[in-house]
């Protein structure tokens, strides 16, 4: 069923849950860099987010089967769908092992099935239909809509958001499914108002989309505790396991983090390398250590996880609204210059740093520059890719080391780590 329904395109583009190629990341950026665009033209945006109570729970089976006979199923497969919607029933376990009497389900789609989230997604996928000027990201239940317009008078903005909101209101009820008014909320956007606090790298105030980094030290205080009882392989392995999906998440959209909170990320991965190791001087520096384990700095990781997943969403044309955001233009034959590529990602001029510092222009900027990527709509598989990828991105943070050791003065490579980095001086110097 989803194979027929991605053939046809009968999903909506900026649903963003259940679907290959199709996760939390790129939904946050589908709506920051639309932020970031309306910002680039001198407009602010009003982001509002909805979430719909036990939505999985409360979808009614009549209205769900009427919404897949609109969708070109048969008599046949509606009776199949009726038949595994119907005669199900539920009961809740007690402490001491006893069960509730069981209750019929006469609502709702099964969840920890493999077709409940489908058929959820097919059961809202109407609802971008009651919008007018709103752009839209749903995200399984959880919907946001963004509005955009001229600052001044605000008072246009705020009526079109109400109005949009009010379509959605009508549309859950409607569907016999109810708004949770606790998780909703309204925020502006751009200009003197604040920009969502993942674009301002707020890291303190936004765990969810930026890097937790209370989970991250929780993890540490953890580990600590055993560390000594644990070998050096051990705790590297633990740290990448642990450690490192805290700070890749948010990875595609804080390429553009201030000093201070990339500092805060320098800090983190320092704590990890004296994890690792365990006897690091605190008057030491942690950088030669760090290359010795084979891992990026928090920059050039965050630029890492960013260049996969532009690469992956251009080769993949998936999700369709990132992609069309990229701009990929062939070079004519009399444009092509000595050890020029013939593809690149085409920067658009922009207006603001705001959109300059964003996923896309930044992401394209740096493909560009990867010597190995020909043309990013056909990158290499991706095992090579990723060697490729993180081979060129350490030997750049191994030459920024070599060049601050020459200026200060620094050891490049302590006696204790021996033959485990790279040449100091490259051939031909």
């Amino acid at each position: 069923m989803l194979q027929y329904h991605t053939r046809y395109n009968l999903l909506d583009r900026d649903q963003f849950g259940f679907r290959i190629g199709h996760f939390t990341q790129t939904a946050l950026l589908h709506i920051t860099e639309a932020i970031r665009w309306s910002v680039n033209v001198g407009e602010i945006a009003e982001l509002v987010s909805f979430d719909f109570s036990k939505a999985f729970d409360a979808i009614p089976h009549a209205l769900l089967l009427r919404k897949l006979r609109m969708i070109g199923c048969d008599e046949g497969s509606l009776r199949w769908f009726a038949s595994y919607l119907s005669g199900r029933a539920q009961a809740v376990r007690l402490p001491d092992g006893s069960h509730t009497p069981l209750v019929s389900v006469s609502s709702g789609v099964p969840q920890g099935s493999v077709l409940g989230p489908l058929l959820f997604i097919i059961f809202i996928n109407d609802l971008p239909a009651v919008l007018d000027r709103a752009q839209h990201m749903i995200y399984a239940d959880d919907t946001q809509i963004l509005i955009t317009g001229p600052s001044r008078p605000i008072a246009g903005l705020v009526t079109a958001a109400n109005s949009e909101i009010a379509a959605i209101c009508g549309w859950a009820r409607s569907n016999r499914i109810r708004l949770n008014s606790n998780k909703t909320g309204a925020m502006l956007c751009g200009g003197r108002f604040r920009i969502s606090s993942a674009l301002e790298g707020d890291l303190r105030s936004c765990s969810s989309t930026t890097c937790q980094f209370s989970s991250v030290h929780r993890v540490f205080h953890a580990l600590r505790h055993n560390r000594h009882a644990l070998p050096h392989a051990l705790r590297q392995r633990l740290v990448t396991a642990l450690v490192f999906p805290y700070l890749d998440y948010a990875a595609p959209l804080i390429l553009d983090l201030d000093a201070l909170n990339s500092a805060k990320l320098h800090r983190i991965l320092n704590s990890a390398v004296r994890f690792v190791f365990g006897n690091i001087p605190y008057n030491v520096h942690v950088t030669p250590y760090r290359l010795a384990l084979g891992w990026l700095s928090s920059r050039r990781r965050c630029e890492y996880i960013a260049i996969l997943l532009a690469l992956k969403i251009i080769s993949t044309w998936e999700p369709r609204g990132l992609a069309g955001l990229f701009t990929v233009r062939e070079r004519r034959p009399d444009e092509i210059a000595t050890r020029s590529r013939a593809v690149r990602l085409v920067i658009s001029s922009t207006n603001t740093a705001m959109l300059r510092k964003g996923f896309v222009a930044s992401v394209s900027w740096l493909i560009n520059s990867l010597p190995f990527i020909e043309d990013p709509r056909c990158p290499p598989p991706p095992a090579l890719l990723k060697a490729l990828l993180h081979n060129h991105l350490y030997l750049l943070d191994v030459q920024d080391w070599r060049r601050r050791c020459e200026v200060e003065g620094l050891t490049y490579e302590p006696r204790c780590l021996s033959g485990r980095l790279p040449p100091r001086f490259s051939h031909g110097r």
